[in-house]
């Protein structure tokens, strides 16, 4: 019975997922077609392909056991289809969770994939970044589901690129910097090609996961809209008074941008909070709240 309940759900989601994907303008392929894409060397075949133009996306349909881990044969599995996806130009390989962790994974499945990466990583750094990189991937998923502007655009790719992220002023600079070079890194080590990896990469790629799957994560743009969101320049408002000094801060304040943010954003990394600093900074030093004045 507990098989034939998974089979539904497989069935269950896979037709939805080919009605999200035509939604897209994604053709739907057939068996004939992905054995022609895919050529008779691969030995296991996705649950489902669909291509846009020069665009191809691998699906493939999976279930966490009680513990949250994979069984070895799904692991095999995935880590094919991903090694398939990543050596082919605009191929991109989607995972969809079925069960209780439903198509996002659960923020302690990414943790514990993240917690595994750290502790392999020391013994192989290879085969942990490659578990820090599957963290990261779910950690992604669980920003794109609290994350409006990319649940609701029409034709974005179902897993949005580490590019995207970054233009939407959702991953820093600096953070997407390392996580592109882990990367680059990571696709070398799984095709079998010999890449420098060290453990501060791995220790960097999983501590970003943990933070973006547990949404303690917050970008530079992020703070930098929050804070003209809520503070101003006292220009605006304050009493101003040449032969008392200067402004006149009867309600509260000056307050200090990075005083600011590191009270109101305790998990933010301290790169991200002096680049946010500086571009707080090129408008000014002092700060007021808004509506005190």
């Amino acid at each position: 019975m507990k098989d034939r309940h998974m089979l539904d759900a497989v069935e269950d989601a896979l037709r939805e997922k080919e009605r999200e994907l035509r939604r897209q303008g994604f053709e739907i392929l057939r068996e004939a077609q992905v054995s022609s894409l895919l050529g008779d060397k691969t030995t296991v075949r996705p649950d489902l392909i669909a291509r846009r133009g020069d665009e191809v996306i691998i699906v493939e349909f999976a279930r966490r056991q009680s513990n949250s881990t994979l069984s070895e044969n799904a692991k095999r599995s995935l880590t094919e289809l991903s090694t398939i996806a990543d050596s082919r130009k605009n191929w991109n390989f989607e995972v969809v969770w079925i069960g209780e962790d439903a198509t996002v994974p659960e923020e302690r499945a990414v943790d514990s994939f993240a917690h595994r990466a750290v502790v392999v990583a020391k013994h192989d750094e290879a085969a942990g970044l490659l578990l820090a990189y599957a963290a990261l991937e779910g950690a992604i998923a669980r920003l794109v589901d609290r994350t409006p502007e990319l649940r609701q655009q029409p034709n974005r790719r179902p897993r949005p690129g580490l590019a995207e992220l970054a233009s939407l002023g959702l991953l820093s600079p600096e953070d997407f910097s390392r996580l592109n070079a882990a990367r680059q890194v990571r696709n070398s080590v799984a095709h079998g090609i010999d890449a420098p990896v060290s453990l501060s990469m791995v220790q960097d790629v999983a501590s970003l996961a943990e933070r973006i799957a547990g949404a303690r994560y917050v970008s530079v743009d992020e703070m930098v809209d929050w804070f003209f969101d809520n503070y101003e320049d006292p220009a605006n408002g304050v009493p101003f008074d040449s032969g008392e000094g200067g402004y006149q801060y009867v309600f509260g304040g000056p307050y200090d941008a990075r005083d600011v943010l590191e009270n109101h954003f305790p998990d933010a990394s301290a790169e991200d909070v002096d680049d946010a600093v500086l571009l707080i900074e090129s408008d000014g030093h002092e700060w007021v709240k808004k509506g005190d004045y």
